[in-house]
């Protein structure tokens, strides 16, 4: 069997797995982590942010969403201790697909915390667009697509 590049940064993480006590013995780990990690650019996010964050897998702390992945597929695999990262704001297991500052953050959280006033009607509301420099507000953002 030839190895592929991103073999060798599954690997990796397999060998930075291998200590864990939260996985169960006889994991098949490389297949999981190719399953939940299809590219390498993930692969290697991953390898590094592991290697930062050594508890990651286990403290439901705000993470990547490639972290999320991998979680979700260890957990379908077997392991019974890792916790799914949950949203800082309000608590949910929920995708944290929303960068924000040093940490990450669900949909709805992002969403409420990128409120501005709308050009339009001068209130403070959730940006429902900004074309050109202009934020506009859901409300009036459709009111001018249904004027055009």
């Amino acid at each position: 069997m030839t190895k592929r590049k991103g073999d060798v940064t599954a690997r990796q993480i397999e060998q930075f797995l291998s200590g864990n006590s939260a996985l169960p013995l006889g994991m098949d780990l490389f297949g999981t982590i190719v399953k939940a990690l299809p590219y390498e650019v993930s692969r290697t996010k991953t390898l590094e942010f592991l290697t930062k964050h050594t508890y990651s897998l286990r403290s439901g702390d705000p993470a990547p969403p490639y972290i999320a992945r991998l979680i979700v597929e260890l957990k379908l695999a077997g392991a019974t201790s890792l916790r799914v990262p949950r949203c800082p704001e309000c608590q949910k297991e929920v995708p944290l697909l929303y960068a924000k500052s040093d940490t990450y953050l669900c949909r709805p959280c992002y969403s409420e915390q990128i409120t501005d006033v709308c050009a339009r009607c001068n209130r403070t509301q959730r940006v429902a667009t900004r074309r050109d420099g202009v934020v506009l507000c859901g409300s009036c953002s459709h009111a001018l697509r249904r004027e055009i």
